[in-house]
């Protein structure tokens, strides 16, 4: 076996023995310099799992690694070895300049997912576009994901189980779009063959804070994992953002608490949101201007630029109007729809009327 491959068969031995105290191990490895120099430990067998691993697309990072996250690097109980599946190499998965997580409910409302997709959507039309971070979970977490690949944003999915499987099941195909799209990928800390424990989330939770420049609270109720993962992005010093909700909502009201004891930032509008986050948004200078760019990119006559015009002449449109008023079917409208509000072209209000995006 090759020194750096015995050194990472040591790191996953490492990372076995002490993941669920990684103060523990990393203390040694700082002590002894590397992983290989650890006394008693036993990596045999560790070396054949992961060229196993390796041949179904999933590979081991060491935290000593250069291309190992470098926000997760600072976190003090960060993982001794992250295990991460994606097309593209660790430095171009990680070696983001900007990261932004958003998390919350699994219960999410249509309020939350109207607000969810759509600071998705601002975040999509920076000039320095994130990476978006998630728990790959029910709710709130695929509706960020799924959102961030449908506007080309690239995206990082924290699992709770190990490497080989998906959590949960129902996203199958949704994961597999994911690790086959550039620079995203799905990662975890647990060794191959973890089930999935309740008690899996918090550890997954604190490295989806470790792993963002800010963290986004959609919804939640008064106790979850959302605020989980807002407590160590604060204890992380990480920017923290919550969205409001109805008073007697109870899906809000982990989102209000934070509000009120000033632990995260209120979310008013996207603008402002951009602009916090230290993000450069893309300023255009008139509604012909978008039209000629509508036109430029999806071509005169296309679906998209057809649709971006009728809502150019009508302002606060329906889909169901579009498609009369266009003769086209709805499924046809609602894809055209989902490519400009991707693309930064038009918006909708929570009522779903459509308007040309704001100059």
């Amino acid at each position: 076996m090759e020194k750096t491959d015995y050194e990472l068969a040591c790191i996953s031995a490492l990372n076995r023995q002490y993941g669920r105290s990684p103060l523990n191990g990393l203390a040694l490895l700082e002590k002894y310099g590397s992983a290989a120099a650890v006394p008693g430990l036993d990596p045999s067998g560790e070396a054949a799992e992961l060229e196993w691993l390796a041949a179904r697309g999933h590979r081991l990072l060491s935290c000593l690694d250069d291309d190992y996250p470098h926000l997760l690097k600072e976190v003090p109980d960060r993982p001794i070895g992250l295990y991460y599946s994606g097309i593209s190499s660790a430095r171009d998965i990680f070696g983001y300049e900007r990261a932004v997580a958003i998390v919350g409910t699994r219960d999410i409302t249509p309020y939350g997912v109207q607000w969810c997709r759509k600071i998705v959507q601002a975040l999509a039309r920076c000039g320095n576009r994130p990476v978006i971070i998630s728990g790959f979970a029910i709710g709130t977490d695929i509706t960020a994901q799924k959102e961030a690949l449908d506007c080309g944003l690239r995206t990082i999915g924290v699992l709770p189980c190990g490497p080989e499987s998906i959590y949960p099941p129902r996203h199958q195909a949704i994961a597999g779009r994911l690790v086959e799209t550039e620079g995203c990928a799905l990662v975890s800390d647990y060794p191959p063959g973890t089930p999935v424990y309740a008690g899996n989330f918090i550890r997954r939770n604190r490295i989806i804070a470790g792993l963002a420049d800010a963290v986004i609270l959609i919804e939640s109720k008064r106790k979850g994992g959302g605020l989980i993962t807002m407590d160590f992005a604060v204890d992380y010093a990480r920017a923290t953002y919550a969205l409001p909700g109805r008073a007697e909502d109870p899906c809000s009201e982990g989102c209000n608490i934070l509000i009120r004891r000033n632990k995260a930032e209120l979310i008013s509008d996207t603008e402002s949101l951009i602009e916090s986050l230290g993000l450069e948004q893309v300023i255009r200078t008139g509604a012909t201007d978008l039209l000629r760019e509508a036109i430029a990119r999806y071509g005169r006559g296309s679906v998209p630029e057809r649709i971006f015009s009728c809502i150019k002449r009508n302002r606060g449109i329906t889909a169901d109007d579009i498609c009369l008023d266009l003769n086209l079917p709805y499924s046809a409208v609602a894809e055209g729809l989902a490519t400009l509000i991707g693309d930064g072209f038009v918006n909708c209000d929570l009522l779903q009327r459509y308007y040309v995006s704001k100059i």
